[in-house]
This record gives structure tokens, sequence and C-alpha cells, in this order.
């Protein structure tokens, strides 16, 4: 419980510290303004509400061009590669019935409505008179393995990739010989192991079951480089 008759002080005395009022700064707009016209017309000592309240349309009226030339600035809708070649399959089966288009989920793949077919339509009509070209490069999705534009360069490089698996269209008399040359290159370099081994088996006689997993591993190696060598040639 406190005392009674003692009056609380404070341990720390009042400081009184003039604060000096700071000047308010101007804010110069002239120098921000970017277009000419209004820069001459801005005026410093007046507010923005009444520099713009001053202000009319008629200053720009030499600014603003005499004809309206909106037509350029409008963007010409194209159709794409990939939309093209769906539209060109549709096309061909169906000819200009948009319903059919619709429910053909296996050349539609993006599932298009009559009115977007209709739309597609009109853009593939104005792009077909055009001449179009294959295109350099291939986009291929990352979720998807088959590219959606195939052109010209990537099946050379298809056919000449199919060709070296088949055997480079070389002849059947070739490929023996070439098939022949690797048995034997196999067969020298088996002999230098087994000289190698040879000399290894009294070092392997102490542990038996060692010497028996090499010795079956030998033989099943030499019974695999026959089957091999007495197997028929397939025709390509």
């Amino acid at each position: 419980m406190g005392k009674a008759g003692i009056k609380a002080k404070k341990r720390r005395a009042r400081v009184h510290t003039p604060v000096k009022m700071k000047k308010k700064k101007l804010v110069n707009m002239e120098k921000s303004i970017r277009d000419p016209v209004l820069k001459e017309q801005w005026d410093n000592k007046k507010t923005v509400k009444q520099n713009l309240d001053s202000i009319s349309m008629k200053v720009y009226e030499d600014a603003l061009p005499q004809e309206k030339d909106l037509r350029d600035k409008w963007r010409t809708e194209k159709i794409g590669d990939r939309d093209y070649r769906i539209m060109e399959k549709l096309t061909k089966m169906h000819g200009r019935d948009l319903k059919a288009m619709s429910r053909n989920i296996r050349v539609n793949v993006w599932q298009w409505t009559e009115a977007q077919l209709r739309k597609k339509l009109e853009l593939f009509d104005a792009a077909k008179d055009k001449p179009r070209e294959e295109p350099d490069f291939v986009w291929v999705h990352k979720d998807n393995q088959r590219p959606l534009m195939l052109p010209n360069v990537l099946k050379q490089e298809r056919a000449e990739k199919e060709k070296a698996k088949r055997g480079g269209g070389k002849k059947k008399e070739e490929v023996e010989e070439s098939m022949d040359q690797e048995a034997e290159e196999e067969e020298d370099e088996d002999e230098v192991e087994e000289e190698g081994e040879e000399d290894e088996d009294t070092k392997e006689v102490s542990c038996g079951w060692r010497a028996r997993r090499n010795a079956k591993g030998r033989q099943n190696k030499k019974a695999a480089r026959e089957k091999y060598r007495n197997a028929p040639i397939k025709k390509f």
C-alpha cells in the first residue's frame, strides 16, 4: 500500500525544444511536363486545377491530324500455321459443314464451336490465296513429343535416321562381312582374356566357389558367342 500525503514526482524534468518551421517547398511542375504545347501555357504561380481550367482543347488544333486515319492502327487478324493445317484438313473432309467440323474431335482437337469455326473459316479463306512457306523452325511442346509443324528439313532428317537403322542401304554381303569382322575381333579379345585368366587360376584355387563361378561365366560367354555366330542373318 502507498503512503498517504506524498506527491508522486517525475524522474526527468521537462525540457522545451523549439522546432523551426520548415519553408514550404514549391514543386516546379513546368520541368516535369513533357508536352511542349502544355509547357508553354503552364504557369507555376497557379495551382494545377487553375492551370487546367485555363487551358482548352483549342490549343491542340494544330497538333491534331486533319483526317481520321484509324484503319491503319487496327490490328489485322491472321490465322496461325497450326490452325491453318487443322482447317485445311477439316475443309477437305467436310467442306463448309460447320456442324460436322465441330463434331470431328480427331481433327478438331481444340473442340472449336460452330461460331469459332465460322470465324476460323473466314480467316482460312483469306489466307488460302496467299502463298505460304514452310517455317525453318520446329516448335515442340514439353508435354507433346510429336512436333506441331513438320517442315521438309525434319522429314529428311527422320528419313536419314531410319535409313541408318536399316543398314544404310548396304548390300547383304557387306553386312555379313562387317558382322564376321566384329566376331573375329571379339574372339581375339577373349583369347587374350583367357590367357590372363589361366595365370590367375592358381590364385583362385584357394577359394573354390570363385573359380567355379568364373569358369561357368566363361562357358556361358562362349556358348552365347557360338549362338550369335550360327544365327541366320536378317534380310533388310
